[in-house]
């Protein structure tokens, strides 16, 4: 619900203030340097920032945040949807360096996906749009 005008006009926002997209995500886990190594080797993220509790890495034009916590906060859906322009070569490539996939490549409502585990045991949900 609009304030409105303090001088008391009755103004209508358009876009002003609309938010316009996800910019960055975070995953929970329990090894930085193990977890950067998935994601940097096994996923092909770049990462941009490395501390000892916190990388962030590049995931096309958003970033994913990798936050170091105690074991019991990791592991279990991530809510992450990450892009991918051929679900079956990503599938392909992956399985040959021995990722776990909790969901083969299928054809769904957002079209098709794949879920995978990293370490932890965290899902990422890979779409091919």
């Amino acid at each position: 619900m609009p304030l409105g005008d303090p001088q008391g006009g009755d103004f209508q926002y358009g876009d002003e203030g609309k938010p316009r997209g996800l910019v960055m995500g975070t995953v929970r886990v329990s090894d930085i340097a193990a977890a950067t190594e998935f994601y940097r080797d096994l996923l092909l993220m770049e990462p941009l920032s490395e501390a000892d509790d916190q990388v962030i890495l590049r995931c096309g034009g958003q970033f994913i945040m990798l936050n170091l916590s105690p074991v019991e906060w990791t592991g279990g859906d991530t809510g992450l949807y990450i892009s991918t322009p051929s679900i079956y070569d990503l599938h392909r490539r992956l399985v040959d360096e021995a990722v776990v996939f909790m969901q083969p490549p299928q054809r769904g409502e957002l079209g098709l996906t794949a879920v995978l585990s990293d370490d932890d045991g965290n899902l990422l949900t890979f779409i091919e749009l």
